[in-house]
């Protein structure tokens, strides 16, 4: 009702909870509204959503990826800590929304128990300093053909952007 009273021509929203909404209701928002609903398809964010399906399409597509490995893969895990070595992250493999349940692990001993704590975690190389958080948005076309990106370095708040530096 809304969209059709500010006679609003696209819509657009960044976050997770929102792209899932939107992506399964587009095509009735964009008949009922006539706007344009910017917003990837199911399948694209069920990878962005998942943080091991994301490791695994960035590896199958020839990208660099941070090393991951899921929690019952305990020769991937000693894998991992032989070629890393600590600090390693663990955190949440599901949609957790502002970094929440992001743990970096100093030892053993830490990433044991917050495997216990973490609902599906997966365990992740930590690459740079803490106060070298990066983010990526790709901005692509109806057939896939990227039109634009942007890189920030973020400042976190509460696990959400609090400033960003492109």
């Amino acid at each position: 009702t809304i969209c059709r009273q500010e006679k609003v021509n696209i819509i657009f929203s960044g976050t997770e909870k929102d792209l899932k909404i939107l992506s399964r209701n587009k095509s009735y928002l964009e008949r009922e509204t006539a706007a344009k609903v910017i917003v990837s398809s199911g399948s694209v964010l069920d990878i962005a959503m998942d943080k091991w399906k994301t490791f695994s399409w960035l590896v199958d597509h020839g990208f660099p990826a941070p090393q991951s490995v899921l929690p019952g893969d305990e020769e991937g895990i000693k894998k991992l800590v032989e070629q890393c070595g600590f600090p390693l992250i663990i955190k949440p493999r599901f949609d957790s929304g502002g970094s929440k349940g992001l743990t970096i692990v100093a030892d053993e001993k830490e990433l044991r128990f917050y495997l216990q704590k973490i609902s599906s975690p997966v365990i992740q190389e930590r690459l740079g300093a803490e106060d070298q958080e990066y983010t990526v948005g790709v901005f692509v076309d109806n057939q896939g053909k990227c039109l634009n990106a942007i890189a920030m370095r973020r400042q976190l708040h509460f696990g959400l952007t609090y400033k960003a530096y492109v």
